[in-house]
């Protein structure tokens, strides 16, 4: 990230490749209940990719604002939506994939 900045593509197609051929590899091996929990969480924190960084910045963001600008003539929506991108402008910003659900 240091070298090629926060909006670079490339750290983040290499932890989603490194996640997604991971969970691939471990589908073929046996496990046991803690296993089967561990994978399943980490599945869930694959949707999750779509909240950092380029993802985030170049589909989810501007649609997130488009919402938040159409919804001017009723002011609870707005505010609502307001809010909900303002929650998710800062979760994207200082959240890191080392969390966990």
């Amino acid at each position: 990230m240091r070298l090629l900045g926060r909006g670079a593509w490339t750290p983040w197609l290499l932890a989603l490749t490194l996640d997604v051929g991971s969970l691939a590899l471990l589908r073929r091996t046996p496990r046991n209940l803690q296993e089967e929990e561990e994978l399943a969480r980490r599945r869930a924190c694959l949707a999750l990719y779509a909240l950092f960084g380029p993802p985030y910045a170049a589909g989810v963001q501007p649609r997130l604002r488009a919402l938040s600008d159409s919804c001017t003539t009723l002011p609870f929506l707005r505010f609502i939506a307001d809010k909900g991108r303002e929650v998710l402008d800062n979760a994207a910003t200082t959240h890191t994939l080392t969390s966990s659900l």
